[in-house]
């Protein structure tokens, strides 16, 4: 069966018609008042995504060996919020508490298995989670939906099973109600939603070692994930040389969007910067064309946007 009531997904379509655009700009770049006051990027608009509530995660934690402590925070002890990420970890093993509810939530994919294979969806969340399975018109009631590049896929947790098929209770599913094998590889993300209000799952498995994890990237719209049980800065994800930076007249081609509650923040890849001030290339640049400072806390998945495939390098 197809899920009952999907809700109407962004479109996540191409930039709007070339007469909404601001007009091309000359690219002296040391013509910084003209450039900001002419040049401004017009983003492609935002995914209307208000329902997709993806997991946020305030309090950083230290780097390195991510702990616990008494006074039930992270980083030292500092409180944090009740749908904060939680993650324990000695650098080879650890978990994270995602809380769900009834809209989608966004889900990070952060750990391998246990022996460092690529996880499979049927590990990505315990067996023992007890999430809602399938109502009596065996109708979906907990979604999975994988982004595939122009739509996306969507599948069904099927708590008890086929009571003739051993082991196939506590399964993902699809609309025929057949169990689903894929891998979700660190670094990749996903949309879950439970008709509870509220429900806490659990997300196991071994921390990637080093200190880079690599993400492919397809042309066009990749929902990835921040790999590590630590907060990353934006400018320590970097895009290969294969993916372009800005345009001619300085709007972005592309893009990362991180959902700030209530819409998405959008910064631009620069990847040639600014020629006579050294140390501006490969940056993520605002609207006005300026360095950002932002922070991927735990467990946080966004969108990248690009024009070409190629690769996003995350590094601690």
């Amino acid at each position: 069966m197809k899920p009952e009531s999907a809700p109407t997904w962004p479109t996540l379509g191409p930039s709007p018609s070339p007469d909404a655009r601001k007009p091309a700009c000359p690219r002296d770049r040391r013509a910084s008042s003209f450039r900001l006051a002419h040049c401004r990027p017009r983003a492609p608009e935002a995914p209307s995504c208000a329902f997709l509530r993806p997991q946020r995660a305030d309090a950083e934690v230290p780097r390195g060996r991510a702990l616990r402590t008494d006074r039930g925070g992270l980083d030292g002890g500092r409180p944090a919020p009740a749908w904060a990420a939680e993650v324990v970890s000695s650098n080879i093993v650890g978990y994270n508490k995602i809380e769900l509810g009834t809209t989608f939530t966004i889900v990070a994919a952060q750990f391998n298995s246990v022996g460092g294979e690529t996880k499979d969806v049927q590990e990505f969340v315990n067996s023992d989670a007890t999430l809602v399975g399938l109502d009596e018109n065996f109708a979906f009631q907990t979604e999975l939906r994988v982004w595939g590049g122009l739509s996306y896929d969507t599948y069904g947790y099927d708590l008890e099973g086929d009571p003739n098929v051993a082991g196939s209770d506590h399964k993902w599913v699809d609309g025929d109600l057949n169990v689903v094998s894929f891998d979700l590889p660190v670094g990749s993300a996903v949309w879950i939603k439970t008709p509870d209000t509220t429900k806490t799952v659990t997300l196991s498995g071994e921390v990637p070692e080093g200190d880079t994890v690599e993400v492919p990237l397809r042309a066009g719209f990749n929902l990835v994930a921040n790999p590590f049980p630590v907060a990353t800065k934006i400018q320590d994800i970097q895009l290969s040389d294969d993916i372009s930076g800005l345009n001619e007249d300085f709007s972005f081609k592309t893009e990362i969007r991180i959902w700030g509650g209530l819409s998405y923040d959008t910064y631009g890849w620069d990847k040639e910067g600014d020629p006579e001030v050294a140390g501006t290339d490969h940056k993520w640049v605002d609207g006005d064309l300026n360095i950002v400072d932002v922070t991927i806390p735990v467990g946080h998945g966004f969108w990248i946007k690009t024009s070409e495939a190629g690769k996003v390098t995350f590094k601690k």
